[in-house]
């Protein structure tokens, strides 16, 4: 896996905001990595028959963005320093941009070689957000690089217990050697957890076979194995996180086709939106 050195922040300039930008900023210190905020303007759009951007609110807006950039980065960085020592001063730059969120955001991650997003998320309350989904969500699923997301309200704290999430893939061995090399500075002790949801599940290794591999290969990992059985595997996470005290939850989450997006929520979406600590998304990136 690839080190993180560049950080990609989408906001919005909320609270919510402000508390994931703060974990933002104390997972860069960690990675010694340098951290984009990018703010998206979509365009006012003229009261004609015709889509003619109006050029002019557009630009108001974008120029308000960009002073209430600085105010954002000030409290935050002023925040983030009362509860955390800072080793390194972070190369924090920002941009206003206009576009969709999920565009701007997909098109730097490409052109500044983004290695990881970090963004805040929101519980989805109401039906629209539940169907149609949101910015989020079309970030999660179509970003070409890894994401970590912020539950709202989440207590800014170290990573000394990560927890994988397995779906017993051929993969997984290899996915969890990599979030270990990942997160090296934090130095966290991992635990392997897998939610079976029914005695005739089908997956591509055995639960002992993935203990078996990491007795064999790596002795000296600092790692845990969990098998539990549950028919919600969120909620059942979530307990888990809570009784054993997860910092970080990691899960990987393979490439689908369009017709899969469409007809199949995945659990890797549904933790995203739901779970209790942040959420660390790896994507396949070969």
């Amino acid at each position: 896996m690839k080190k993180i050195s560049r950080i990609l922040f989408p906001t919005d300039f909320s609270e919510n905001a402000q508390n994931a930008f703060q974990h933002a900023l104390i997972f860069a210190d960690k990675m010694s990595a340098s951290i984009v905020v990018l703010h998206a303007v979509f365009p006012e759009r003229a009261p004609l028959d015709v889509p003619v951007v109006a050029v002019q609110p557009t630009i108001q807006r974008v120029e308000t963005a960009k002073e209430v950039h600085k105010q954002f980065l000030d409290y935050c960085i002023t925040k983030a320093k009362e509860i955390h020592k800072f080793d390194n001063e972070i190369d924090v730059s920002t941009m206003v941009e206009v576009g969709t969120l999920t565009n701007t955001v997909i098109e730097n991650v490409h052109s500044k070689g983004i290695d990881l997003i970090i963004m805040g998320v929101r519980a989805k309350h109401n039906i629209f957000e539940k169907i149609f989904g949101s910015a989020s969500s079309s970030i999660i699923s179509n970003a070409p690089c890894h994401v970590m997301v912020i539950p709202e309200g989440m207590s800014v704290g170290e990573i000394n217990s990560v927890g994988f999430a397995t779906d017993l893939l051929k993969s997984d061995p290899q996915h969890i050697l990599e979030v270990d090399k990942l997160l090296k500075p934090f130095r966290p002790s991992i635990k392997c957890i897998h939610i079976q949801t029914s005695k005739r599940e089908k997956t591509q290794m055995k639960f002992e076979e993935m203990v078996q591999f990491f007795k064999e290969e790596r002795p000296g990992l600092h790692i845990s194995f969990y098998q539990l059985e549950g028919l919600d595997p969120v909620q059942r996470l979530n307990k888990f996180i809570a009784s054993w005290d997860v910092d970080l939850l990691v899960m990987f989450a393979p490439h689908r086709g369009m017709w899969e997006h469409l007809i199949f929520v995945s659990n890797t979406q549904k933790m995203a939106f739901n779970s209790q600590v942040p959420l660390l998304i790896l994507k396949d990136q070969h």
